[in-house]
C-alpha cells in the first residue's frame, strides 16, 4: 500500500493537465512498474473515457485497485487528488482566489477564480449577463443587456 500512495502522490505533485497525465501513468505503471499489461491499460482507458468525470483520477483509482484491491483504489484516488486539493486550499486561504460573483451561476455553482482575473471580468453587475455586454460586439450588446439568469 505504501508503494501505491507514494507513486500516486508523486504523479499528483508532478503531472499537470488532464490527458497528459494518462501518458505519465502509462509510462510509470504499465511500462516501468508493470502493474498492468498494455491490453488491460488500453481497455481501462477506454472505459474511464466513457465515464463522466476526471479521466486521470478514474484511471488512477483503477490502477490502484488492480494493484491493491478496493483499499488500493481508494488510496490511489486520495493520494492523486491530495496535492491539488492542498494547493487550492492554500491559495484560497491566502486570499489570492475568490468565489466568482458574475455570470449565470447559482450560489452553489460559483467557480473559484484568481482575484486578478475576477476583478476585470466582473466589474459591473454580478449575476447578470449585463456585466459583460460592454465586451460583446455591437449587434449583441443592447439586445441581451436586460437578460438576467
Amino acid at each position: 500500500m505504501r508503494e501505491i500512495v507514494t507513486s500516486f502522490l508523486k504523479i499528483g505533485l508532478t503531472a499537470y493537465g488532464g490527458p497528459a497525465i494518462v501518458g505519465v501513468m502509462q509510462a510509470e505503471f504499465q511500462d516501468r512498474r508493470q502493474w498492468i499489461g498494455k491490453p488491460q491499460f488500453v481497455e481501462a482507458l477506454a472505459f474511464v473515457n466513457m465515464l463522466p468525470g476526471a479521466t486521470a483520477t478514474q484511471l488512477g483509482i483503477f490502477l490502484g485497485h488492480q494493484r491493491g484491491g478496493w483499499l488500493g483504489g481508494l488510496l490511489a484516488g486520495l493520494a492523486f487528488c491530495a496535492p491539488a486539493f492542498a494547493i487550492m486550499l492554500a491559495l484560497t486561504a491566502s486570499g489570492n482566489f475568490a468565489l466568482s460573483t458574475c455570470g449565470p451561476c447559482s450560489e452553489t455553482e460559483r467557480p473559484l477564480v484568481p482575484r486578478p482575473i475576477s476583478r476585470p471580468i466582473c466589474p459591473v453587475r454580478p449575476n447578470s449577463i449585463a456585466s459583460i455586454t460592454p465586451l460583446l460586439p455591437e449587434p449583441f450588446g443592447p439586445e441581451i443587456a436586460n437578460v438576467s439568469f
